[in-house]
């Protein structure tokens, strides 16, 4: 096949069509702008100079109905900006108060989340307090989501002075309003706040940090660019938060953040920060969900509300989607499988797009079973089909394995059982979650123990649901994170050396140390039997979108006929373990300048992968997608020019 002259025409913010001699600006399909690019391969516009986010599209930041009033001839394009598809955008923007789209057409959140609560910061620091400001979940990560409490300059370049934040300095986070330094208990409630966060952002490579990586580390100049993140800035300054770009006064505004911008290259900078605002809500479970909320949409993430009901879901029982909005004491990802869901999307998925799912760090039976246990460095469960399973050694006697979840708001319910040889299990346990409190649940954690034989035993470490889904439980999908195993009755096969890939570091140093990770007592009372049914393990993967399929050179029809454009591809090599149920083919009329002006879009059957099509005159370019029942692929790259005949 040929080498494709465009850029894929995907769900990222601001992508560009380069073609030859300009650009196809997707962005600007429904001729909302023209964007002129010298060359062919020019670099994007560096974060200070003119940029994407200049470009005026809407005259200034509208609320989201505004703009269905207003612009509605222009969701298409709209939509495209912001990587979504043109219904969930119109939706979004129907029955989300906190929407609003921006003068370049970006989307942002003003998110009034329900989070405050007594403040359960703990009295002693977890880490030495002079390791405040160099802690790091995975140091060495390309990605990174600071944590900044020293306040932030909005500058004339900020995508937040384009619409209404005055530029410049607003102070960060202080209890005492002495900005200048921090005294220990701000530096216990900010190591607090990083440990939830980077609880969120455990089964991700990405380094939840609250040392200032520098601006290379955050900004992406281009595609190349592989090293990049975001900034998430707490703050409670009363300027920031009441600004015309951010909650205009309304104390119930928490956070606010851009949409899909997280792996952006035009004008990264500029959409830069996600703010956490703790001039109301300044309880260290607010300001950390906060973040970690914020963070999401900058990921791409949407609300998770109730179809005909609020813009954010409040949970059921102990439980709430972090892309909603309630103070009970799970908060976990989600993908829309409580009742009446309005947004069915994989935030996992969403999120690894940028920064990808860590690899397993423990095999899942006992012939795979690792030696070396987590007893002091965290270990981590990063998918709803991982199982961890450990070799004990021989085990005599009184036996005890304890696995403990993440000291403080855990994500990951345990699920322990122990195994013999022959991986049959001796014993299990998964004691059923229950609220204690707003910010605490019982039933995280699992005890097990059994009468040794002198025989080898190993220990298998699962993260589960509870109860149903529909009602007041939630499923396996998000139950995942870091814990830890004390073993006692067990000996002579098993190591105590902690494994460094999950492990997070309070270490200045690209090297995680066991000597400064968390020692904390788990978060709920250990039980050494089951107090509840266990929670079934998965029997085989889950079904997840195809992967995109690859488009093949288009070619004119034959002369003398309707005037057509035959084009092919190739089906994608992974079908997200269900059957292919079709395929949508674009088909983007181009005109003298690159732009876009036409789009058609054709369903096509899953055993078809070539096609002809009747076209009206002009160039077209083409670009192929591929559906299971699990939703749509993300779209292929874009095939050569070709012209009807």
């Amino acid at each position: 096949m040929s080498a494709h002259p465009f850029h894929r025409p995907g769900r990222r913010s601001g992508r560009r069509l380069a073609g030859i001699g300009g650009v196809l600006a997707a962005l600007l399909t429904a001729g909302l702008a023209t964007v002129v690019v010298p060359t062919a391969d020019a670099e994007r516009p560096a974060p200070d100079g003119p940029a994407a986010h200049a470009v005026n599209l809407l005259g200034r930041q509208l609320a989201g109905r505004r703009v269905l009033a207003r612009h509605a001839d222009r969701l298409d394009a709209l939509a495209r900006v912001n990587g979504m598809r043109t219904a969930q955008f119109r939706r979004i923007l129907a029955e989300d108060p906190s929407a609003r789209v921006s003068r370049s057409g970006h989307l942002v959140f003003r998110d009034v989340l329900d989070r405050s609560q007594p403040d359960v910061a703990p009295r002693v620091a977890p880490y030495p307090l002079s390791q405040t400001f160099s802690l790091h979940s995975r140091p060495g990560s390309q990605r990174t989501i600071y944590i900044d409490v020293d306040g932030y300059t909005v500058t004339s370049s900020s995508a937040w002075a384009d619409n209404g934040m005055a530029t410049g300095t607003y102070q960060g986070f202080s209890q005492d309003a002495d900005y200048a330094t921090f005294n220990d208990a701000e530096r216990t409630f900010i190591q607090t706040v990083w440990q939830r966060v980077s609880e969120d952002y455990a089964p991700f490579d990405v380094d939840v940090t609250t040392a200032d990586p520098g601006t290379a580390a955050i900004d992406r100049s281009s595609a190349s660019d592989q090293v990049y993140g975001t900034r998430a800035v707490v703050t409670d300054s009363k300027a920031a938060h009441g600004s015309s770009a951010t909650c205009e006064g309304e104390q119930g505004c928490t956070g606010i953040a851009f949409t899909d911008v997280f792996g952006d290259y035009s004008a990264h900078q500029a959409y830069q920060p996600a703010w956490a605002f703790s001039a109301y809500y300044n309880d260290v479970a607010s300001v950390a969900e906060t973040v970690t909320h914020e963070v999401g949409h900058n990921f791409g993430l949407a609300h998770d509300g109730v179809t005909g009901g609020d813009a954010y879901y409040g949970g059921q029982g102990s439980w709430v989607p972090i892309m909603g909005s309630g103070t009970r004491p799970i908060i976990q990802w989600s993908k829309g499988e409580y009742a009446n869901a309005d947004n069915k999307e994989d935030d996992l998925a969403i999120i690894a797009r940028n920064a990808p799912l860590v690899a397993d760090d423990a095999g899942g039976t006992v012939g795979t079973a690792s030696t070396t246990l987590p007893t002091t460095t965290p270990a981590l469960i990063g998918t709803r089909t991982d199982v961890d399973v450990y070799a004990l050694g021989t085990c005599s006697g009184p036996v005890q394995v304890q696995a403990s979840p993440a000291p403080v708001s855990p994500d990951l319910d345990i699920k322990l059982s122990l195994l013999d040889a022959t991986g049959a299990v001796v014993t299990s346990a998964d004691p059923l979650s229950a609220t204690v409190s707003s910010d605490l649940a019982s039933g995280m954690d699992a005890s097990v123990s059994t009468t040794g034989t002198g025989a080898p035993l190993y220990a298998a470490v699962d993260g589960v649901g509870a109860g149903n889904v529909l009602t007041t439980g939630y499923t396996d999908y998000a139950s995942l994170g870091r814990y830890t195993l004390s073993v006692t009755g067990c000996g002579s096969g098993a190591t105590a050396s902690p494994s460094p890939s999950a492990s997070p570091s309070a270490s200045p140093s690209a090297s995680p140390s066991a000597t400064t990770s968390p020692t904390a007592t788990p978060t709920s009372t250990p039980t050494s039997t089951p107090t509840s049914t266990p929670t079934s393990t998965p029997t085989g993967p889950t079904a997840t979108v195809p992967g995109a399929p690859t488009i093949g050179r288009a070619k004119s029809g034959s002369r003398g006929g309707p005037k057509t454009v035959t084009v092919g591809w190739y089906a994608p090599a992974d079908d997200g373990g269900s059957d292919l149920t079709g395929y949508v083919l674009y088909a983007y009329k181009v005109n003298s300048a690159f732009e876009i002006t036409r789009t058609i879009s054709y369903q096509v059957p899953p055993d078809v992968t070539k096609v002809s099509v009747k076209l009206p005159a002009g160039r077209w370019a083409f670009a192929v997608l591929a559906v299971n029942a699990i939703g749509e692929s993300e779209i292929s790259e874009f095939s050569n020019l070709a012209t009807p005949r």
